[in-house]
């Protein structure tokens, strides 16, 4: 499958779990964040059931997941010079 289309059908897959999730149990979620925690590991198993790692080595040998939170980055680093 082009990676492309694997990429589509890895979302589609991702969100329809997450809103079968939020649907069963919507008093769970009180914020961004707890979404956010509950489609962390969703999309890792949804990479691992279509044969990809979730997570890389960087060139310099360090393992990252390909998978983040989002990071609150505008309160610390100075986006105009695009330096942390």
């Amino acid at each position: 499958m082009e990676l492309k289309s694997q990429w589509s059908v890895i979302k589609k897959a991702v969100v329809k779990k997450m809103e079968a999730t939020f649907r069963e149990w919507p008093q769970c979620f009180f914020s961004e964040h707890d979404i956010h925690s509950v489609l962390y590991p969703l999309a890792k198993e949804e990479l691992k059931q279509h044969g990809i790692n979730p997570e890389e080595t960087t060139r310099d040998e360090y393992i990252t997941s390909l998978v983040h939170h989002e990071y609150p980055t505008p309160f610390r680093c100075d986006m105009k010079g695009y330096m942390f």
